[in-house]
Parts: C-alpha cells; structure tokens; sequence
C-alpha cells in the first residue's frame, strides 16, 4: 500500500502564463489539495477519517496523519485549526499536542501578532495566512529550523524585522502576498539558500534594493506582481542564475526593465500584464534565449509594437497580447528573424490578441 505524500506546488506554473489572472484561485484550490492528503491517506488504508483522532489534539482542531517532506522519517501530524475564531498563537509549552507535529495550519483566524513559535520545532509547514497579523516578534521563528513552507499571506503586516527570517534556513516556499509592506529591509532573505519560490506580490512595495536576493541561489519563481515599482535595480536578480519565472504584473513600470532581465538568461516565463506600457520595439527586450512564454496583457496605454520586437526572444512558445483597448497596430515584422539564431529552437509562437 503505497501513501501520498504532502507537497507543496507552486502557485503560478511555468507552462501557462494565463494563470496568472487566476492565482488567487489556484492557490485556494492548491490549499485544499494539500489539506486533504493526510485524509485521503486515510482513506487508503481503511481508517475512517476520524477513528484515529489522539486525545492531546487541540480543541476544536483537526489532527491528521501525514508523511514527512523533509525526510523519509516516521509519519506524524496535521494539525488543522482553521477558521475556529483563534486570537493568537496557543502557547504549546501549556498545550499538549501529538507528536511529532509537520504541519500547523491556523488560516482564516483572528491573529493579530506572532510571538514566538516554542516546542513545535519539528514542524516543516507553518501556515497563518489569512488572518490579522500586524506585528511579528523579531525571534518569532527562531526555533523553528526545520521550516520548509511559509504562508504569512493575506495579512495585515506593514513591515519584517530585518532577521525574522534568519533561522530559517531550510526554507523553499515563502508567500507574503496580499500584506500591507511598503519596504524590504535588504538581508532579510539572506539566511534562506534554498529558497526555491518567493512570492511578494499584492504589496505596496516601490523600490528593491539591490542586494535582496544576492543569497538566493536556488530561487526558481519570483512573484513580484500587484506592487507599485516602476524601476529595477540593473543587478538585482544577477545571482539567480536558475530563475525562470517572473511575474512583474500590475505595477507601474513605463519601459521593461531591459538590463535587469537581461542578467538572468534562464528565464521561461515572464508576466508583463496591466503595466502603463506605452510602446514596444527593438529595445524592449533583451536576448533572452530560453523565454518560452510571454503575457502582455490589460496594458491600458499600449498603441503600437513595432519591428523587430521579439527578435531577441527565439524559443518564445507562448506569446499572449489580449485585453489591450489602445493597441492599434502590431508590426508586421515584430517576429522577424528570431527563430534564425543557432542557438535558439524554432519558434513555435501562439498569438491571442
């Protein structure tokens, strides 16, 4: 008898740039996948969903059993506690829990501060996404070094302590989406070299400094999407040589951040929509070799795209221009040659506009 294992998957996949409309969505429908292993497992060895609950599993919680993502160690606990009118983090020095515990879920609570997470230090999944919180103790995650998955998402946070992150050090999944930050402090992502998805967007975040995710080695999906930057610093993602998705969606740039794409050659997807574009041409882009999907679309002031202006990006398979009211003219040639480099597959371009 085989058993599932609890994954995390990333909120917007690669091979579809229209997704990115439907994140929100997606991830609802991700949280739900994930939530529901630990039963379904259950259900595959013929336990009734309920006949295995422990007699130290929380009040009005819901305890599971899942597998380990870290490792192939023993199976432990899913501790469920959404949407059961929680204030703040229960003190689990006092509480007793099941052990050994890989997941704590408190979404959709009344959470207004994070203190610090004591006697849960084997937990690899923490989420607290759609609450209240405003503030976090700076030593808020200290004990937590096996964290593999961070949902602080749909919160009311203003700004992170420069090293609320520090301990962390075996994270690959961090979402701060839909917050209310205005600045990231520049080594706050510095402790986490294995950092494998970030996701920012839907912030009110204007500037990057460069620096930020200099450490980020291992970084293979950037959410920066529904902020308020118009600039880029030119090298800020020059470091993450494995980067292949972008999504700059809904912010202010003007003009494509050309010498700041430029310094990541692995890039597949790159999410351009409902920015104040007014023009693409021959500079827009830079050589992007491995680009195989593009979305350009709800630009409000977008007229023309002219020669010439894929020509850099020949392994484009995917290209959405849709939803632009003041797009008045697509150059004939905007495709021309770009299939012709020897380094480049043949272009295989989809065009909705």
């Amino acid at each position: 008898m085989f058993l599932l294992k609890s994954y995390y998957f990333n909120t917007f996949p690669s091979s579809n740039v229209n997704c990115a409309i439907n994140k929100e969505k997606k991830t609802t429908i991700i949280i739900i996948i994930v939530k529901t292993i630990a039963i379904i497992n259950q259900l595959l060895i013929g336990l009734p969903v309920d006949s295995n609950r422990p007699p130290d599993c929380p009040d009005h919680c819901q305890c599971l059993k899942t597998s380990d993502i870290l490792t192939d160690g023993p199976e432990g606990w899913q501790i469920v506690c959404t949407a059961i009118g929680l204030t703040s983090i229960p003190d689990y020095n006092i509480i007793q829990l099941p052990r050994p515990i890989y997941t704590l879920d408190f979404d959709f609570n009344s959470i207004t501060y994070l203190s610090v997470f004591e006697n849960v230090s084997e937990i690899r999944y923490l989420d607290v996404s759609n609450n209240e919180v405003a503030k976090i103790e700076p030593r808020a995650f200290t004990n937590l070094p096996n964290l593999i998955i961070l949902n602080l998402s749909y919160n009311q946070l203003i700004e992170l302590p420069s090293s609320i992150f520090e301990h962390l050090v075996h994270l690959n999944y961090l979402d701060l989406r839909g917050n209310h930050l205005k600045y990231l402090p520049v080594h706050v992502f510095s402790s986490q070299l294995s950092l494998v998805s970030l996701s920012i967007g839907k912030n009110f975040i204007d500037r990057l400094e460069l620096g930020l995710f200099d450490e980020n080695l291992h970084l293979e999906t950037l959410d920066l999407s529904e902020n308020q930057l118009f600039f880029l610093p030119v090298n800020l993602l020059s470091n993450n040589m494995i980067l292949k998705t972008v999504d700059l969606s809904a912010n202010s740039f003007d003009k494509i951040p050309f010498e700041t794409l430029q310094g990541i050659p692995s890039l597949q997807t790159l999410i351009l929509d409902e920015n104040p574009l007014r023009k693409l041409n021959h500079q827009s882009f830079p050589p992007l070799p491995h680009l195989a999907n593009l979305s350009i679309q709800h630009m409000p002031f977008l007229r023309s795209i002219d020669e010439v202006t894929f020509s850099y990006l020949c392994s484009l398979e995917r290209i959405t221009i849709a939803h632009n009211p003041m797009l008045v003219s697509i150059d004939p040639d905007a495709f021309l040659d770009m299939h012709k480099s020897p380094n480049c597959s043949k272009l295989k371009a989809f065009l909705s506009i």
